[in-house]
């Protein structure tokens, strides 16, 4: 179990918070390493605000403590974070990574 109160993520929520430039999101990201799915566990709310299409339930539209992307969904989102437009290059090089989710029962 993840514990963000933990002093060393407090830490490096802190440092993320407050970076000269404004706050930097801050996540915990797992990934597995057989299917390439990763979840998403945001740290402070500057990275809930970018991953909140990914954290609403969509069933009750309730906030989610995590989410799971595919690879090539995590990968976008990355550039998204980053403020970078994807290039054709870009997006074909994306094309080519895995988009499967989680089998049921490895979630």
């Amino acid at each position: 179990m993840l514990h963000l109160e933990h002093p060393t993520y407090c830490a490096l929520r802190h440092l993320a918070e407050n970076h000269l430039g404004g706050a930097l999101p801050f996540l915990v990201v797992f990934y597995c390493p057989d299917e390439w799915w990763f979840r998403v566990i945001p740290g402070n709310e500057r990275a809930r605000e970018l991953y909140a299409h990914a954290l609403t339930d969509p069933v009750t539209g309730d906030m989610l403590n995590d989410c799971v992307l595919s690879e090539q969904r995590f990968v976008r989102s990355l550039y998204y974070m980053r403020g970078v437009k994807l290039s054709e290059k870009d997006k074909s090089v994306i094309a080519k990574l895995s988009d499967s989710l989680p089998r049921e029962d490895a979630a």
